[in-house]
């Protein structure tokens, strides 16, 4: 897809891109992300908000409404941050920004699943990386044409498979 005159394309502009989550726009993508990940019962995602979910309820309860306006969003996540724990626990990890605690320039913005993973058994981490992957790619899809930086999918439950994958492969090449 060639968007501009100097043939960059949606994927080369978006690499390396930060995601600002004050950005209305962002936050109804997040949550459109989110709630295509619940709907897939195969990822078997456990029931509990993530933060861009929590923010939404918030946000609806105190009447300010979703999506946030820009110039509210970090008033409203400290405040969220002050009322529970677990929601700062959990942003402190998926908005990066250079500065202390959400201060300076956005690194990156993510959201956390918990996921049925089970630990030690290969087989089925292997299925569950397939299918957060095909999930993401699906994303990419309408990323890239929304002109937004792509989807990624990691989990220290997919470690084992991409180590014994590495190892595999670079036998394989030395031979």
């Amino acid at each position: 897809i060639v968007d501009d005159f100097t043939g960059r394309t949606a994927i080369e502009k978006s690499r390396g891109s930060s995601v600002d989550p004050s950005d209305p726009r962002i936050q109804l993508t997040l949550l459109e992300i989110v709630q295509k990940a619940r709907s897939n019962e195969r990822l078997r995602i456990h029931p509990q908000l993530v933060w861009i979910e929590a923010l939404r309820d918030f946000a609806k309860t105190a009447g300010i409404g979703f999506p946030v306006k820009k110039e509210l969003f970090f008033g409203i996540i400290e405040v969220l941050k002050i009322q529970s724990s677990a929601f700062r626990k959990s942003v402190e990890l998926e908005i990066a920004t250079k500065g202390t605690g959400l201060a300076g320039d956005l690194l990156f913005t993510s959201v956390s699943f918990f996921s049925e993973v089970p630990i030690g058994e290969e087989r089925y981490q292997r299925d569950a990386k397939e299918l957060w992957t095909d999930f993401a790619a699906t994303v990419n899809e309408n990323v890239v044409a929304e002109d937004m930086p792509l989807l990624e999918v990691q989990s220290d439950a997919f470690l084992d498979s991409q180590r014994t994958d590495a190892i595999v492969q670079s036998t394989l090449n030395s031979y």
